[in-house]
């Protein structure tokens, strides 16, 4: 019986170990297209979280818009404007009564409340959704027009897409106007 010699078993162990593996050249090769396989699914996902974002802020404007229709339906007129924001007026009946104390109404943080007793409007203003920009409210001198604006998108449309304020003659990204 011939047994092979134990050298001769550990070169044939070393043989069949060497065509087992892949070489650096694959290795790297499959390294370089993961790479790039990853960095194009996480640009979609960027663009994506984007889209959302800007949808969000579609979704907000209309919200505020609802309650801003309530309130002209109780008033006939839209509330004040101050620095871009919605201004109510506390303590008095009428929200619209100067005579009553100024509200000026911080998104994300307030709600559309006035009245004597307090009418709800909106439980609380939304914010943008990144905190880095905020909405703005503008109504004309008579209170029978106003515009929500979203002055920038994330995915800028184009300049033949933006829509103009009637309250005062500028394009914004996006803007929601009066109904009346």
């Amino acid at each position: 019986m011939n047994l092979p010699k134990l050298s001769d078993q550990q070169s044939a162990n070393s043989k069949q170990r060497g065509k087992a593996g892949f070489t650096l050249i694959e290795l790297l090769l499959v390294i370089a297209i993961i790479s790039i396989l990853i960095s194009i699914g996480l640009a979609s996902f960027s663009r994506a979280q984007k889209q959302t974002r800007d949808r969000q802020r579609q979704s907000d404007l209309k919200n505020i818009a609802g309650a801003l229709e309530q309130f002209y339906s109780d008033f006939n007129t839209y509330p004040d404007s101050n620095s871009g924001k919605i201004e109510v007026y506390t303590g008095v009946a009428n929200c619209t009564d100067t005579t009553g104390t100024a509200d000026t109404l911080d998104w994300g943080s307030e709600g559309i409340k006035c009245g004597s007793p307090e009418k709800n409007y909106m439980s609380q203003l939304p914010a943008d959704p990144l905190s880095s920009a905020s909405y703005t409210y503008k109504v004309n001198g008579t209170k029978q027009i106003y515009c929500l604006i979203v002055a920038t998108f994330e995915i800028t449309p184009d300049a033949a897409d933006q829509i103009e304020c009637p309250v005062d003659s500028t394009n914004y990204d996006y803007v929601v106007t009066s109904q009346n």
